[in-house]
């Protein structure tokens, strides 16, 4: 049977005839080759062994596509996999969040419910306390006042202050004033007192271009 050469030059394996045993060949590389004698033919014609397996943490070669190595990770997508499902919850709960303000925010209501605690023979810090922050302040004006301050009007603005009662004065409010709440465009609401600054009544004066 031929006898089985391999080349080191070129890794060609060769079949040389038997009458070639223990002689010089010449390989189709230009490379000289010597033939096996008959002892050691059949252990030339042998299949090599087969190279061993890859290491357990090799890259493995995705043979699809040659030139891209595919890490072989027992670990799965690792933690960002874990993460895109928690932020996209946390998304959608602020979304949420922010529709269910949007919509239990109602001006209206929420005005209406300071309003009822505001009640008679209440001081000026007490409704402050109650209702937040008044927008504006107004006197009464007698027909004196209207002579010492030349207007016809029976009202003036003397806006809101800290220490209100103190810092207008006695005069300035001897006849009376109202404080302005706003809650919505189409109103806005009279607090009423009497010169002694204590709430007399609420009115409700709607806004004459909202009609």
């Amino acid at each position: 049977m031929p006898i089985i050469v391999h080349c080191p030059s070129c890794g060609a394996n060769l079949k040389a005839p038997d009458q070639l045993a223990g002689k010089m060949a010449r390989c189709k590389c230009g490379a000289s080759l010597a033939v096996p004698g008959a002892t050691d033919a059949f252990a030339s014609s042998a299949m090599p062994p087969p190279p061993p397996p890859p290491a357990a943490d090799a890259a493995v070669v995705d043979p699809f596509r040659p030139h891209r190595r595919v890490a072989a990770s027992a670990s799965g997508g690792g933690a960002g996999e874990v993460l895109k499902p928690l932020i996209i919850v946390a998304v959608l709960g602020g979304i949420g969040w922010a529709v269910y303000e949007l919509i239990r925010f109602d001006p209206v209501a929420q005005g209406q419910e300071k309003l009822k605690k505001i009640g008679a023979g209440m001081t000026v810090e007490q409704v402050v306390a109650a209702a937040g922050r008044p927008q504006d302040a107004f006197t009464y004006l007698d027909e004196e006042q209207q002579k010492k301050y030349a207007t016809d009007q029976y009202v003036a603005k003397i806006g809101f202050v800290d220490n209100f009662m103190t810092a207008h004065g006695p005069e300035k409010l001897r006849n009376g004033f109202y404080l302005i709440y706003r809650f919505t465009p189409a109103a806005v609401h009279r607090v009423e007192f009497d010169e002694a600054g204590l709430v007399t009544g609420i009115e409700e004066v709607p806004h004459l271009l909202r009609r």
